[in-house]
């Protein structure tokens, strides 16, 4: 016999997503991922490795899982513990963006260590012309409040 309240389609709500993205992200070891109240993503390289890189792209998919109605999505990857491997960073990058061809605009806002800057900068204007879904911006280490702000410029 089935009841109303069986037959009735759940509501999934805000909480429901961050148990799962806490679920997802508690079993990795070189990125650690917070979302802030502002509706912020922070991924934070704990090693620069491909084991990071592959951990993010995980996290990339669950987001367009979960977000592909919003028009944009903010992020911050705070890499100023050292940069992972960019041509392989990239590589997951790209597949991450074709598996979901009209999934959201990202806006990643790079927090880099002020040696890695020129490097970064040079290979996120590359990701900027491969991909018109996504936009980098690159950031000193002592420039994380600028950052958020122009993560604030992103369409809602």
């Amino acid at each position: 016999m089935s009841t109303a309240a069986s037959s009735k389609p759940s509501t999934i709500t805000e909480a429901d997503i961050r148990t799962d993205l806490t679920r997802l992200t508690s079993q990795f070891k070189a990125l650690s991922v917070e979302w802030r109240p502002d509706g912020i993503f922070v991924l934070t390289y704990l090693k620069p490795s491909r084991e990071a890189t592959d951990e993010a792209a995980t996290t990339q998919r669950w987001f367009n899982e979960h977000f592909s109605e919003k028009p944009a999505l903010m992020q911050i990857a705070d890499v100023r513990g050292g940069m992972p491997p960019i041509s392989y960073n990239i590589q997951k990058i790209n597949d991450v963006l074709a598996s979901y061809p009209n999934g959201p605009v990202l806006w990643v806002a790079t927090i880099v260590a002020g040696r890695d800057n020129i490097f970064v900068q040079g290979g996120m204007s590359l990701i900027n012309r491969i991909r018109n879904r996504l936009k980098v911006r690159t950031f000193a280490g002592d420039q994380y409040e600028a950052a958020i702000e122009w993560l604030y410029t992103a369409p809602k």
